[in-house]
């Protein structure tokens, strides 16, 4: 599984990005259904609840970093793995990010009463996007490095399926956002 290198990496001294897992208190481990099988999701502190997704190709330990400060200022904390990510099943329907945002808000309706704060890393901003302009609950959004690109009208960017699939890499460069296949 992708996820334990990952956890293994934070759980060396000086972790990842300085942090080691060590660092944090224990988490409560919570699972929410999602397509054939569950949602990870983890959760530390008391207070206002604050929700981190992660980017693309991760899990929640891409805020090991963030979590000990949230927790100082009195916040809940809570990082799911995406659906797809980490320890977390596929969605039950699609490959793109629009796919994760139903199990997303299920599972936030089931693990978090109230208003929250909805906090995204790059592929994790789509997904909060479009979250927050589905759900009222979320009170305020902040996005981190939103893989977004200013466009031409009438120009697009193939998008490819969130999901990696092994495919052969072209030694073409992009130029002017534009790839060859």
């Amino acid at each position: 599984m992708l996820l334990e290198p990952l956890v293994e990496r934070a759980r060396r001294p000086g972790g990842r990005g300085g942090v080691s897992l060590e660092a944090l208190p224990p988490a409560r481990l919570l699972h929410t259904p999602c397509g054939d099988g569950a949602m990870t999701w983890r959760c530390w502190g008391e207070g206002p609840p604050v929700v981190l997704l992660h980017g693309g190709s991760g899990s929640w330990t891409h805020w090991l970093r963030n979590i000990p400060a949230l927790l100082a200022a009195g916040r809940t904390v809570w990082a799911p793995d995406l659906p797809g990510f980490g320890a977390s099943a596929p969605p039950p329907v699609g490959e793109d990010g629009d796919a994760i945002v139903e199990p997303l808000l299920a599972g936030l309706d089931l693990l978090v009463p109230g208003p929250f704060d909805l906090v995204a890393f790059s592929f994790g901003t789509l997904v909060a996007t479009l979250a927050a302009e589905r759900s009222p609950r979320v009170q305020r959004l902040v996005l981190a490095g939103a893989p977004l690109l200013p466009l031409e009208s009438g120009r697009g960017v193939e998008m490819a399926p969130w999901r990696h699939r092994r495919r052969r890499r072209s030694a073409t460069p992009c130029m002017r956002g534009t790839c060859a296949p």
